[in-house]
């Protein structure tokens, strides 16, 4: 129970943790390429508000199906809290295959969820960051991935966004 979120049935932040951190120790020394993705879903403070927390437990669980649907073996969904998800995905093809993934992945989140006869919808912003061209640990990709993310939120949401350094 200690690595394990009982909503959603994924992981939960501290096994992701523990797999990223060996996924990149992995990673680095055998010269692979991996991705993390951060997911936050637009919308669902709507869905509990107005439909209640059933409906947003509901949803929640659905989001962990689609994504153990969507994953390959190796990579990993996990639930970091609240509406927020993370995916790792290894090892990576090439730095176009983690933007083709996440525009699947930004399809299914798309798809309506019918709770009780109610179509409700989330909007997921999308946050990429690569292993090693944005960083080399977990937190440093975390961190970009996060600005990613909040980059498509400031965009309009809906959407997946790749990482981009700052000029200086």
């Amino acid at each position: 129970m200690a690595y394990h979120d009982s909503l959603t049935e994924l992981p939960n932040r501290r096994k992701f943790q523990e797999h990223a951190d060996a996924a990149l120790k992995q990673a680095e020394a055998s010269g692979q390429k991996l991705a993390l993705l951060l997911i936050d879903l637009d919308g669902f403070k709507f869905i509990n508000d107005r439909y209640g927390h059933g409906a947003g437990d509901f949803v929640l669980n659905t989001v962990g199906i689609r994504l153990r649907q969507s994953i390959g073996i190796g990579d990993m969904a996990a639930r970091m809290g609240g509406d927020e998800f993370t995916v790792l995905l290894q090892p990576l093809e090439d730095d176009c295959a983690a933007a083709r993934f996440a525009g699947q992945l930004l399809d299914k989140l798309n798809e309506p969820f019918i709770y009780h006869g109610a179509s409700l919808k989330v909007s997921p912003s999308i946050g990429v960051a690569l292993f090693p061209n944005h960083g080399t640990t977990l937190e440093m990709l975390l961190k970009r991935a996060d600005q990613a993310m909040y980059a498509v939120k400031q965009a309009g949401k809906n959407s997946v966004r790749m990482y981009a350094q700052l000029p200086h």
